[in-house]
């Protein structure tokens, strides 16, 4: 809800980190799914300095991903595609993300780099809320995975394969 609040209000830039969490937890919560053995390291990890150890090698992202991409390969590609979009837009500091969020003013004796703090309507706005949406519906498709019974308990598998259908996304 943060990401998507940042986003609607003009804070396109600032978006992408908290999507990126968003995303990450997401898959954590895959990884861990009903391991109870990860559950337990992952709820011990700040009991100790071997602990925080062992839940930063057990929880790296490659063996994440590693592991998403053994168990579930559409969703291990839909992953790494917004992972990456989410760096490129600026998850992680980089200079494409800055220059999306940027404007340049040339005049004719100097030319004035201007940070934009929020966006108005228009293509980085939009990338973040489409972004936004990508993000939500990986991390509710990823759930569905470990909660089966709920989401057909409570009708949302056929609601959510509708929505994905109807506006095209992976």
């Amino acid at each position: 809800r943060a990401a998507v609040s940042a986003a609607m209000g003009g804070q396109a830039y600032e978006a992408q980190a908290l999507l990126r969490l968003c995303l990450e937890h997401g898959a954590y919560g895959y990884y861990i799914g009903a391991d109870t053995a990860r559950m337990e390291l992952w709820l011990r990890r700040g009991d100790s300095e071997a602990n925080r150890k062992a839940v930063r090698k057990e929880f790296h992202n490659e063996k994440l991903r590693e592991y998403i991409k053994t168990q579930a390969p559409v969703m291990s590609t839909m992953f790494d595609n917004l992972y990456n979009q989410l760096i490129e837009l600026g998850a992680h500091p980089n200079e494409r993300g800055y220059s999306l969020h940027s404007a340049i003013n040339r005049q004719e004796d100097s030319v004035q780099v201007q940070a934009v703090y929020l966006q108005g309507d228009g293509p980085p706005l939009d990338a973040s809320l489409t972004v936004a949406a990508q993000v939500g519906l990986w991390t509710l498709r990823i759930m569905q995975l470990i909660y089966r019974e709920r989401f057909e308990l409570l009708g949302l598998r056929h609601q959510l394969e509708k929505w994905v259908v109807s506006n095209a996304i992976g």
